[in-house]
């Protein structure tokens, strides 16, 4: 389960990268 939380953490953060990127591009 503690495996699963850390992938889902980098999951989300990986997330909020592109989507950071996405809008710097826009």
């Amino acid at each position: 389960i503690e495996h699963v939380e850390n992938i889902g953490i980098h999951y989300y953060q990986t997330l909020l990268q592109w989507r950071r990127n996405f809008m710097a591009n826009k």
